[in-house]
């Protein structure tokens, strides 16, 4: 049991006559319920039986009991009703163990009164129970006492019979409450040695140790075998520590026995603590020798670290005082430390079981949210101690991490957040060194320069790299903060190992699939600048890092959908362009692609657009879905969001990739997946429309095939050229046909688009004249086919969409038709008629308007290029569009198709106009009340503006259309053609009739046209075409007789009738002047079209190249400000890691320290490994401690470790020695013969006594190789200050992640800390609780002014290097010695780099002068430590610092609204305030309330004089004059001197001397002066203090490394004041 862990005492129970009696009754808790609690180890169980464990009850035997069973706990609750509960419970034997019962008070609706069992904090088993409810004192209570069941004999609940408890028991506590699951679980924390009464306000067990809070309020009674007296026991309850403690008393019984023992743990606390094994780590060095080669006890070398952290861990198990000791000395933050200096050799296979072990026991002690935080940082996460360590041992160590923070990731953003595992990546898990603050691929031995360490293969290294960065992955999920976002930037703007940076953005875009964190990541994305941040990942050479910085830009910019909150693409700027910058989307991808294209395109590049205009999933993908898709579904249903584009932005980028692409095969594959992507989503086409379809277009009349379009055949489709071209047709087709069919207002893309070609035609880009009739073909076409399936002629919007679509063609392809077939030049006509000459006055007529209205210029019109002359044969495709444009005609006015065939003019019924006109007001959602005015039975009757303009455009664009399509296919079609035309016009004709002035104009002009048609083409086809032309020209007259003039009267009388009465008979019916008005107006709106869409081709060429222009401007803005926006991330980075080198630096420094302290501790003559133990003759050094009073007296000397032998040693030996010589300390001939066993077998195995020989044997051997010399242990660390200094004063790990304002720098500012032995150039910062001072360089001479020119000297040199790699951000592998097993400081490094001051601890800051400026001040702290004195550049510095440091002070001690006394308020002590304090001074002294001393040191300290400047140190008079005499006579005047002279002048002869000297003195530069040197100088006071250190070594080198000569030392106090009197050397 001696091995077990347990309770340091305990009573021990022998199962006969055993058990506790409580004598003191106790109220039952009546209304708050019970618990009970204890350790316990049972020895054994009887066999069906029970064993007593409490009994709780009042005279009467009501309360409650419970026994335990091998099986069960048996809990009885006794009452007016008897009930007996079994509890699933299984304790194995001879174990210790944690067991609790709670019993609640119930209701029945909140389920009753519950019953709980916990065993070691875990609850195991839960029932109902009835509570006993008893309002007497309990009476008759026991523990561990054989009981009997009152309800039931033993054997009706399955037990034979009842025993006494057989084992051992720790602490009892009986609680009157229902103790929480949190509350037993602390309990079980604080270790089963725990026996006390859970005072206390530790902030590791708060809720626990809190008295008012807590639980030790409720505790009814707690004993514990140490709280007795013989065979009584005292209770440790709270309640009760003001009564006697003879009321409140238990008794054992006889078969009780109270035990004690002491486990190791406790044993290595009394001698010190887990401290006194961390010289056991500075062993490791000894394992490996002549470079690397292990020895011939390899078996026991190799195991040597795993054995010291076993045996440290095992200290620390189950220990709460080891493990708050470990957490006062940071012993992880040591162990660290010194485990960097391991050899990597000895960090193997058979070391990660035991750090395994001490993860385990860290994570599971009481103090685990401290120590395994230190532990997660110091060492297990410490890449400088395992990364020349094998690959195994890293993987294992990180999965441990990983598995660790999966379970458990309250540490996880702190000590793995994004910047941190970044700069472990880019220091030690490199694959490309591209910066010289990286660690080297192999270890070198510090003495013999060989080999001792290498890194993993890449291969492993990149496997590590990704396990860490899965860390940083899972960090950012839960938090992420801007400083990540800056230190990703730094990372991929610097970096130059692409391997790493593709590991990262990968890590980076896996974590963004989140779309919690996508949204946080954002809005600090926007804080630094937008995701113009990451734009420069676009320009790297590399192609796979420019396609994830495009992924990574994808994630971002699809944002969050929401309108307030998305993705910034820039910081606006504020000049006169922050109005464009807000329409910045379209620029910002013309950006990308900028910067894309300067790189040839492939098909990743292709592939990872897709990917972003989808979300990352692939075109095949969304294609296959789609086509697998039910084909029955319904139309109208929501398209897949597979289908959707994520970020249709992007389509600006795959089309500027287009244009640039050369490959026609390339430009192939992305049009097909284009199109298949706008097929599959409706919603995508809007989507191109909205965000892409200006760079389409730019895109497409750029292409090729496109410039050089030539209309091909059918047969030759099948080239790969051609079908680039089908594809760039079918997206227009595709994406305009969309528009018209089904978006209302679609027209206007369509107009735009034709716009836009007709400004490339005029400008001479597009030569073809067959394009634009070929994408107009392409559109009707598809919507014909559309139609075929739905009928979108004969709804809103596609009805009003075609008819703006049918105006279009009209007046771009077939308006000159009709004029160019009805006015032919010269006449082709063979017919001859007396009519003649009144048809050719009309074409005269017409001639004129034409003249008059082109003024006499001839004006080719950029669409001209698209018709076809009146002389040229009709091409088939021509015929195949014209027929297309008749079908869309038919389908408009409800003639399909089938019903082309025309029937009696009788039995034609067409729509009204009324009826389309409320079809029309129905698709405008004209409200109820207008349609109603609008639409009547009989027509129209007030017609609002909407409806009238659709109405007007109808009633333009068919009659008009018609016509020049007629004249078109009776002049130049087949008589077949022709035949149909004939018909389909005739069928549509009662449409086109009107009875208004303007309809009977067009009438008669139709009617001469048709004539004049028949006249030129009608002997065509043998005669057919003209009876084809006169049965039109018949059922016209027919159809519009009501409206034709048969008046022949009216007639012109020189016009006879022909012989042809036919003709006659029909220009009988028409009008010269209706005739003459009607062309007269049509080729006026000929005209007025052509002006007006030459207006808006200007338009639109200066709208492009305003936005040309604007855009060369703005590219220039947004390229300077994405280098203002990651300038500032990364300075804000610079920043960051400037900070944190400096916390590191820092730290390192403190462990350092406190390393050092420790160390001495242990080898002092009474330490633990001490090699000489007390008492001894050894030589013991000293020197002065600075530490003052409060009258600046110093009165403490300490240990000087760091004495220079040489001071002892001859002249002659000290001249040979050319350099310091340092004993190193060697702890394997310090090692105590048990300590080695120990170390060897571990904690657990302590009582074992086999295995020793083979360890004895090793160290004998280890023993003879070392001389004795090396048993001097004096000089082997670095000098540093007081520990208890260091230990005030060092820094508050935890302020890091408090308030801002306390870590927030309020000063920063050059300065120069002037010490007796150096002078050090640094930065001063000044927070609101600390004062930080930073060293930089070592100043050589006085340190005046010139110093500071230094700084900025140094700081462009830094610049030279890389920006964060000045210094290493992790490693001190190199700042450390191993010899001969023992750790120091590099002597180099000996300087104290960082000091740290508690502004708190102020007590006075005072303006001096240094080097005769004032431009110095000292700081005066309390008596724990020692003055400082700061030299600044300028007066200007000097008292800003000192003010700022005064006004924070004195805010920290009295706050605003305290009460405090005031009198410790500062002030600034400044030269007018010293004379105040110098005259109040004068004033006590006067009134003998100071005395002399004090008054004089004030006097030296407000004059500026300071111990820390040797050169203006604290000076006194002298007073006396007999320094010979061994008794002073005060009432004698000569004991005294003249204090009326200067000590110069007390000697007549000399003082003659100096007034010869002062008179006879003669030099024009300088003046004439007493005394040749200051009676005080840095000789001078050296000269006084030679014999103390450290002003011994300070007199040497001020002598040169040598000691002045024998007489001119300072002898006595009366041979140096008889000196002053009579040495003229002054």
């Amino acid at each position: 049991m001696l091995k077990e862990k347990g309770p340091e005492a305990f009573f021990e129970f022998s199962g006969h006559d055993s058990g506790i009696e409580i004598k003191s009754p106790f109220q039952w808790p009546y209304n708050r319920g019970l618990s009970f609690s204890c350790w316990l180890r049972v020895e054994n169980f009887p066999e069906n039986g029970m064993m007593g464990l409490f009994s709780f009850s009042t005279e009467d035997g009501r309360g409650c009991s419970a026994m335990l069973s091998k099986s069960a706990l048996v809990y009885e609750s006794i009452n007016k009703k008897h009930q007996c509960v079994l509890l699933q419970l299984k304790l194995p034997p001879k174990e210790w163990k944690f067991l609790s019962v709670t019993h609640t008070i119930g209701r029945a609706f909140s389920g009753g009164s519950q019953l709980r069992c916990y065993v070691d904090g875990e609850l195991v088993s839960c029932e109902k129970c009835r509570y006993a409810k008893v309002n007497e004192v309990m009476t008759r209570c026991t523990i561990g006492t054989e009981l009997m069941p009152l309800g039931d004999e033993p054997n009706s609940i399955g037990f034979e019979r009842t025993f006494a408890f057989t084992g051992q028991m720790g602490p009892v506590y009986v609680f009157s409450d229902a103790l929480s699951s949190e509350q037993i679980k602390g309990i079980y924390n604080l270790g089963p040695s725990y026996m006390y009464s859970f005072h206390g306000d530790d902030s590791l067990y708060r809720g626990i140790l809190d008295a008012r809070d807590g639980i030790s309020s409720k505790i009814i009674f707690g004993l514990n075998a140490q709280a007795s007296d013989s065979k009584t026991l005292f209770s440790v309850s709270s309640a009760l520590d003001s009564a006697d403690k003879s009321t409140v008393e238990a008794t054992i019984i006889g078969g009780t026995k109270l035990c004690s023992r002491r486990l190791p743990q406790d044993i290595i606390y009394c001698v010190g603590g887990v401290s006194v094994f961390f010289p056991l780590f500075t062993q490791f060095c000894d394992a490996v020798t002549n470079g690397g080669q292990y020895c011939d006890t390899s078996v026991i070398n190799d195991k040597l670290a795993a054995e010291v952290i076993e045996l440290v861990a095992s200290v620390l198990d189950g220990n709460v005082s080891n493990q708050q000791q470990m957490y006062l000395l940071s012993g992880l933050s040591i162990l660290g430390f010194l485990l960097q200096a391991a050899p990597p050799q000895l960090l193997n296979m058979k070391t990660l079981p035991a750090v395994k072990y001490m993860f385990d026991v860290l994570r599971n002690c009481g103090m685990s949210k401290v120590l395994l935080k230190d532990a997660i940082s110091r060492v297990y996460l410490n890449p400088e101690i395992w990364v020349y360590s094998n690959y195994e041992v890293q993987r294992d160590l990180y999965i441990l991490l990983i598995q660790y923070f999966e379970t458990d990731g309250r540490f996880l953003p702190l000590l793995c957040g994004l910047p941190r595992i970044i700069d472990i990546v880019r220091q030690y898990y490199w694959e490309k060194i591209d910066s010289k603050c990286v660690i080297g691929s192999k270890l070198l031995h510090p003495i013999t320069k060989q080999v001792i360490g290498e890194r993993p293969k890449i291969e492993e290294i990149r496997k590590l790299r990704l396990l860490l960065l899965s860390l940083a992955e899972m960090s950012i999920k839960l938090k992420i903060s801007p400083a990540d976002i800056g230190a990703l930037i730094s990372f991929v703007e610097r970096s130059q190992d692409i391997a790493c940076i593709e590991d990262i953005l990968n890590m980076i875009l896996r974590a963004l699939s989140h779309d919690s964190l996508l949204s946080s990541f954002l809005e600090h994305v926007n804080v630094l600048g937008g995701c113009c941040i990451f734009l420069n990942l676009l320009k790297r050479e590399f192609e796979p890092i420019r396609l994830l910085g495009l992924q990574l830009l994808g994630k971002l910019l699809v944002g969050i959908p929401s309108e307030k909150k998305g993705a910034i693409l820039f910081t606006l700027p504020t000049g006169k362009y922050r109005k464009e910058m807000t329409s910045a989307p379209q620029l910002f991808f013309h950006v990308i692609s900028e910067r894309l294209l300067r790189f040839p395109p492939s098909d990743n590049s292709s592939a990872t657009f897709f990917d972003v205009l989808l979300g990352r999933t692939s075109p095949k993908q969304v294609l296959q879905e789609h086509s697998q898709s039910d084909p029955s579904k319904d139309t109208n249903s929501n398209a897949s969001s597979l289908d959707h584009f994520f970020l249709p932005r992007i389509l600006v980028c795959i089309f500027k990739y287009m244009q640039s692409c050369q490959d026609s095969s390339a430009r192939t594959r992305i049009l097909t997946k284009l199109l298949g992507l706008l097929c599959s989503n409706p919603t995508n086409i809007e989507a191109l429309m909205e965000h892409g379809w200006n760079s389409w277009l730019e895109t497409s009349t750029d292409l090729d095939v496109i410039k050089e379009y030539k209309p091909a055949p059918k047969a030759e489709l099948d080239n790969v050229e051609i079908n680039e071209l089908i594809l760039v047709r079918k997206l227009y087709s595709l994406v305009l046909s969309y528009y018209l069919s089904s978006v209302k207002g679609g027209w206007h893309q369509l107009e735009d688009t034709v716009h836009f070609f007709l400004l490339k035609f005029d400008q001479g880009q597009l030569s073809s004249s067959y394009l634009l009739r070929d994408i107009l073909d392409d559109i009707v076409g598809s919507l014909l086919q559309t139609s075929s399936e739905e009928n979108i002629f004969l709804s809103q919007p596609g009805c009003d969409n075609v008819l703006h679509l049918l105006k279009l063609i009209q007046e771009l392809l077939v308006n000159q038709i009709g004029i160019k077939l009805l006015f032919p030049s010269p006449s082709t006509t063979d017919e001859s008629s007396s009519d003649d000459k009144w048809k050719e006055d009309i074409k005269l007529t017409v001639n004129e308007i034409l003249d008059a209205e082109t003024n006499g210029q001839c004006r080719r019109f950029p669409w001209s290029s698209c018709q076809f002359a009146a002389g040229d044969e009709v091409s088939d495709d021509w015929w195949s569009f014209f027929d297309k444009v008749w079908s869309i005609i038919c389908n408009l006015n409800g003639k399909g198709p089938s019903k082309l065939i025309p029937k009696s003019p009788q039995n034609v019924v067409a729509p009204s106009l009324g009826q389309r006109a409320r079809g029309l007001v129905e698709s405008l959602n004209v409200p109820g009340a207008e349609m109603a005015a609008v639409v009547v039975s009989s027509g129209i009757a007030k017609m609002n503006i909407f409806a009238d303009r659709a109405t007007i455009l109808r009633g333009e664009i068919f009659p008009r259309i018609f016509f020049h399509l007629v004249i078109l296919y009776l002049c130049k079609a087949g008589l077949e053609n022709a035949s149909k035309c004939v018909l389909q016009f005739m069928s549509l004709l009662p449409l086109l009739i009107a009875d208004d002035d303007q309809s009977k104009n067009k009438l008669h002009f139709l009617i001469w046209s048709l004539l004049v048609v028949r006249s030129q083409y009608g002997q065509l086809d043998d005669g057919a075409r003209f009876h084809v032309l006169s049965h039109l020209i018949l059922e016209t007259i027919i159809y519009g007789k009501a409206m034709l003039v048969t008046n022949i009267l009216g007639r012109d009388d020189s016009i006879e009738v022909n012989s042809n009465k036919e003709a006659g008979f029909i220009l009988s019916f028409i009008q010269k002047d209706r005739v003459l008005a009607t062309a007269a107006y049509e080729v006026k709106h000929m005209h007025a079209v052509q002006a007006d869409r030459l207006r808006n081709l200007q338009k639109l060429n200066s709208k492009l190249n305003e936005r040309f222009t604007k855009e060369t401007q703005l590219v220039q803005i947004v390229d300077d400000q994405i280098h203002l926006s990651i300038s500032s991330a990364l300075s804000s980075d610079d920043s960051r890691k400037a900070a944190f080198q400096l916390a590191f630096d820092e730290d390192q420094q403190i462990v350092a320290d406190k390393w050092i302290h420790i160390f001495r501790a242990l080898i002092d003559e009474r330490g633990p490994w001490s090699a000489n133990p007390f008492p001894n003759d050894a030589l013991t050094h000293w020197k002065l401690d600075k530490t003052e009073d409060k009258w600046r007296r110093r009165f403490k000397l300490k240990r000087n470790y760091m004495f220079d032998e040489r001071l002892c040693q001859p002249s002659s030996s000290r001249n040979e020695i050319t350099e310091p010589f340092f004993d190193q300390p060697s702890f394997s001939t310090k090692v105590p013969e048990k300590m080695k066993r120990f170390l060897l077998k571990g904690v657990r195995g302590i009582t074992d006594d086999s295995g020793y020989g083979l360890f004895e044997d090793t160290n004998d051997t280890s023993e003879s190789s070392h001389s004795p010399s090396e048993n001097q242990n004096q000089n082997n660390a670095a000098d540093s200050s007081d520990h208890r200094t260091t230990v005030q004063n060092k820094k508050d790990t935890s302020s890091a992640n408090g308030d801002s304002d306390y870590t927030k720098v309020l000063c920063s500012v050059h300065c120069v800390l002037v010490t007796p032995k150096r002078k050090l150039a640094g930065q001063l910062n000044i927070t609101r609780t600390v004062l930080h001072f930073s060293f930089d360089f070592l100043v050589e001479g006085t340190g005046g002014s010139s110093v500071f020119s230094k700084f900025k000297d140094k700081k462009d040199s830094d610049r030279k290097n890389e920006l964060g790699c000045a210094e290493r951000l992790y490693g001190c592998r190199d700042s450390l010695i191993r010899i001969n097993g023992g750790l120091m400081q590099n002597q180099s490094n000996k300087i104290k780099h960082h000091r740290r001051w508690n502004i708190a601890k102020i007590k006075g800051v005072h303006w001096i002068r240094y080097l005769l400026q004032y431009t110095a001040m000292e700081i005066f702290f309390d008596d724990s430590n020692a003055p400082i004195f700061l030299n600044f550049s300028s007066q200007k510095d000097v008292k800003r610092a000192g003010s700022l440091l005064v006004s924070l002070r004195n805010d920290a001690l009295f706050p605003k609204g305290s009460i405090k006394d005031k009198n410790s308020v500062i002030s600034f002590v400044d030269r007018r305030v010293a004379l105040e304090i110098a005259e109040n001074a004068k004033e006590r002294w006067k009134r003998r309330e100071i005395s002399n001393f004090e008054y004089l040191m004030i006097l030296n300290t407000l004059a500026g004089r300071s111990y820390n400047d040797l050169t203006q140190y604290p000076i006194f008079p002298w007073v006396l004059a007999d320094y010979a005499s061994e008794n002073l006579d005060f009432n004698k005047s000569s004991t005294f001197r003249d204090l009326s002279k200067p000590v110069g002048a007390l000697d007549e002869k000399r003082f003659k001397d100096f007034e010869d000297r002062y008179l006879n003195f003669c030099d024009p530069d300088i003046p004439s002066f007493y005394y040749g040197s200051h009676y005080s100088s840095m000789g001078i006071v050296l000269h006084y203090l030679l014999r103390l250190e450290p002003f011994t070594t300070l007199h040497r080198s001020l002598q040169g490394g040598k000691f002045d000569h024998a007489d001119r030392l300072f002898q006595s106090i009366d041979s140096a004041y008889r000196n002053s009197l009579s040495n003229s050397r002054w």
